[in-house]
Formats: structure tokens, C-alpha cells, sequence
């Protein structure tokens, strides 16, 4: 059997053709609109350019002391000096250079005899300590 070279034949061929290029521009836009529409990565935040050494001031019956002054002395490097007061919930923060230090960290209030810890801070992280006030005699 020969094959069918008719004028239908080419016609038909050629529009073969063009389907390619419809389904080709149809798959192209698919692709397109699903890569529009798909979330964007978002880029990390960059790192903090502090610490931050945080913490609650207790009395002696476990109740929270506000307005406590909280001085962080850096006890390696720069003995460099930061002062806090602790809210109303008896909670400070005081933000520090990161890397690593030793920070003393002590907390004092009228009546009360002061309370002290050393924090070491390795990096840009937090680090959260508890201090306890006695009563004066």
C-alpha cells in the first residue's frame, strides 16, 4: 500500500503541527503560573548583633520583686557595665555583645540583701537565670 499523498494529508499534517506549538505554549504557561504562584523562599534573617541575659528576681516567700535594680558587670574582655530594673513582673533583660563572656549578674532592692550569679554567654543566644533576695535583719 502507498501512502496517502493528498492534499488532505498535508493539511492535516500541518495542523498536527500547530497543535505542537499550542500544546508546547499551553505547557510553557502551566509551568509559568505554577512557579508564580508557588511561595517564595525567603531569605534567613541575619544573626542578632546581641545577647541577651534575662531573668527573674524572687523574694523569700517566692513572690516576684518589681522595680529591683539589676547591674550586669562583663567579668572578662571589657569589664564593660549594663543597668536594668525589673518589671512589674519581677522580669529584666539586658542585652549583650555576643560571643564569649562571663557576665556577673546582681540583683538588689531596698530591705533585701542583694543576690548575685555569673552567666556565660557563648554566642548570640539567651540565657536566663533566677536570682533570690533575703530579707534583712
Amino acid at each position: 500500500m502507498k501512502p496517502r499523498a493528498d492534499h488532505g494529508g498535508r493539511a492535516l499534517e500541518g495542523s498536527f503541527s500547530g497543535l505542537k506549538v499550542v500544546g508546547a505554549l499551553l505547557v510553557m504557561g502551566t509551568l509559568y503560573c505554577c512557579l508564580a504562584a508557588s511561595p517564595r523562599q525567603k531569605k534567613s534573617p541575619p544573626p542578632p548583633d546581641y545577647a541577651l541575659v534575662t531573668g527573674s528576681v524572687f523574694n523569700p516567700q517566692g513572690g516576684l520583686v518589681s522595680n529591683a535594680t539589676v547591674e550586669v558587670h562583663e567579668v572578662n574582655g571589657h569589664h564593660r557595665h549594663w543597668e536594668a530594673m525589673t518589671d512589674e513582673m519581677g522580669e529584666f533583660f539586658v542585652q549583650v555583645p555576643p560571643g564569649k563572656a562571663d557576665y556577673q549578674v546582681r540583683a538588689s532592692a531596698s530591705g533585701y540583701v542583694p543576690d548575685q550569679q555569673v552567666v556565660h554567654v557563648t554566642a548570640d543566644e539567651r540565657e536566663t537565670i533566677f536570682l533570690h533576695l533575703a530579707r534583712k535583719r
